[in-house]
């Protein structure tokens, strides 16, 4: 080949057109020849003579006698050594009559289905389809030749009695009779060879019967799920969400419900915390919402619980008090009741995402105190305290409260003399003692705890506070503590 390419002279290249003895090189030859009468020769030669169908095919594109070329290209359609072959050659065919023989008479289904779509009588193509639905090797190329088939008839058989799922299923959809489609999708849901199948034609059923047998009795799971998706029957749907021992089967049976008192149900009695997570995400009662809450072992499901309820009181919160539509109102007793509720869940849940989303809710400042002074975590504690500004309860967490980073952000909205000067005299903790005693613009009181304390580096601090030259003291006050200052060096 490279040889050829590199052939100057036309005489060259043209001996090598002629007299090669390879069709492909050849063709090389004659495409570089400047005389394209010399050429056409070579590509009718090869087109007609070549030694395999692909060059013949290569030839016969080049030739300009397009009549020759539909002639070879029927002649490959008819009597090339392979499949692929023939239908490349039937794509380039344009005569009927060539086309209708490989319609009718060539030994590869898929050849046939080429040629029958290129036939101006759709009359024989329907035939065509048709043979080739009833006698095709494969399921793949039956169920091509159904989308090319309109006879009801034809469809029809082929729907009832094709051993492919996949097949029948093509045919049922193209049937104007749409009860004769039902039957069809219905025994395949019921004797379908796959799971997949059974699926698919699940999918099409209206039937709320035997959508409701696939429900209860189907033997594969993923297909009894679809069509529990498709059923509208309270009643059934609460049998199989109560009762059923597959726990899949129950989830999407429950995420199907809206009665609260079977959601109620399956979130105490069902032994899946997959299954009680989806009807926890179903609920709307607030009361029930806390319930799970206060008893669910698994935190996913705690977790959707508070969720859930965030959601309903936001709900709750900006839907018109006239909107009788709301799915959820609750009155200012249970909100109470509610805040008092998310106080003990913020002060005793293990789950952080819970916590969280607990402290949030709470606006009520008992029980914001409540959780401040006694919740069972540190996070939730300083959260709670971001909320607060009761300058005696925030001096008595300042205090009290065993953790250095809550004492410390109880203190920093400490501004009253009164409750730092608590602080500083009762504080559990010599650090938050010494902070509010940096704070203490009072000489008397800082004079006072001088006297009187027994903490040496609290008695240091009061004295550096008191002999700070930018301290200006309120009071006449004796400053004689020149002794405290070597009893504390």
């Amino acid at each position: 080949m490279e040889a050829v390419k590199k052939l100057g002279t036309q005489d060259n290249l043209n001996n090598v057109a002629i007299y090669g003895k390879d069709d492909r090189v050849c063709l090389v030859a004659a495409a570089k020849l400047t005389n394209d009468i010399y050429a056409q020769r070579v590509y009718e030669r090869v087109a007609r003579n070549g030694q395999n169908s692909d060059v013949r095919m290569e030839a016969a594109a080049k030739l300009t006698d397009k009549i020759l070329a539909q002639e070879v290209h029927a002649d490959i359609a008819k009597n090339g050594e392979t499949g692929d072959v023939r239908k490349a050659a039937v794509k380039r065919l344009v005569d009927q009559t060539a086309l209708t023989d490989v319609a009718k008479n060539d030994q590869c289904s898929d050849v046939r289905m080429e040629a029958a779509a290129k036939l101006t009588d759709k009359t024989l193509a329907q035939e065509v389809y048709a043979d080739i639905v009833r006698n095709g090797e494969t399921g793949d190329i039956r169920g091509a030749a159904v989308e090319g088939l309109v006879n009801q008839t034809v469809l029809a058989y082929v729907a009832k009695n094709d051993q492919n799922s996949d097949v029948r299923m093509a045919a049922a959809a193209k049937l104007t009779n749409k009860t004769h489609a039902q039957e069809v999708y219905a025994d395949i849901v019921q004797n379908g060879e796959t799971s997949d199948a059974r699926r698919a034609a699940v999918e099409k059923l209206d039937g709320q019967t035997i959508l409701t047998d696939v429900a209860k009795n189907g033997q594969y799971g993923d297909v009894r799920k679809a069509a529990i998706e498709k059923l509208d029957d309270p009643t059934v749907l609460t049998s199989i969400a109560l009762n059923d021992g597959d726990w899949e089967v129950r989830k999407a049976a429950v995420n199907k419900l809206d009665a609260q008192s079977v959601l109620v149900r399956v979130t105490q009695e069902d032994g899946k915390w997959e299954v009680r997570r989806v009807a926890v995400k179903r609920l709307v009662n607030p009361t029930d919402l806390i319930r799970v809450l206060k008893t669910e072992k698994y935190n996913s499901v705690r977790r959707a619980a508070i969720d859930r309820l965030a959601d309903q009181i936001t709900l709750n919160n900006t839907v018109k008090k006239d909107d009788s539509s709301s799915i959820f109102q609750a009155s200012v007793v249970e909100m109470l009741g509610v805040q008092l509720d998310l106080a003990d869940v913020a002060k005793k849940d293990d789950d952080g995402h819970v916590r969280t989303k607990a402290i949030k809710m709470l606006d009520d400042k008992t029980a914001l105190v409540d959780v401040a002074k006694n919740g069972q975590h540190s996070d939730v504690r300083r959260m709670a305290i971001k909320n607060l500004d009761d300058q005696a309860v925030l001096a008595d967490i300042a205090k009290n409260d065993q953790d250095p980073d809550v004492r410390l952000m109880a203190f920093e909205n400490l501004d009253d003399q009164t409750a730092l000067t608590d602080v500083a005299k009762n504080g559990q903790h010599e650090d938050v003692r010494l902070m509010a005693i940096e704070k203490l613009d009072d000489p008397n009181v800082l004079d006072d705890i001088r006297k009187n304390d027994k903490n040496d580096a609290i008695v240091r601090a009061t004295i550096a506070r008191l002999s700070n030259p930018a301290f200006i003291p309120k009071a006449h006050i004796k400053m004689e503590y020149v002794s405290d200052k070597a009893r504390v060096k």
